[in-house]
């Protein structure tokens, strides 16, 4: 699961977190968590307002997408040719932190 911004959203991706109206007095869920993105849904959510959400991207099989693990080797050989470049050592660093923290600080919700 990762936070996106509305404007990062693509059909396909799946909701991780119930959506619930930003103005509702209720706050009650309009969208259920696992609900597959649709272009509309995502104009839906824009003309509410909503500027970001929880979402969970499916692979064809159906299953979610790369663990951490997964992700920060995928970093790694990325990197792995610009290890004396310190500006992209930095870069590099700042995108693990926010892998690490997406996929960790809202997992089990």
């Amino acid at each position: 699961m990762r936070n996106i911004l509305l404007a990062s959203a693509r059909e396909k991706m799946i909701l991780a977190k119930d959506i619930a109206h930003p103005s509702g007095p209720d706050r009650l869920p309009i969208y259920r968590k696992g609900t597959e993105l649709t272009e509309a849904l995502i104009e839906r959510l824009a003309g509410m307002g909503i500027q970001s959400l929880a979402v969970s991207e499916r692979s064809d099989n159906g299953e979610e997408d790369r663990d951490l693990q997964e992700r920060l080797d995928a970093l790694e050989y990325r990197f792995k040719r610009l290890d004396g470049n310190q500006l992209m050592m930095n870069l590099k660093g700042i995108v693990r932190k926010q892998l690490i923290y997406s996929m960790e600080n809202d997992h089990g919700d």
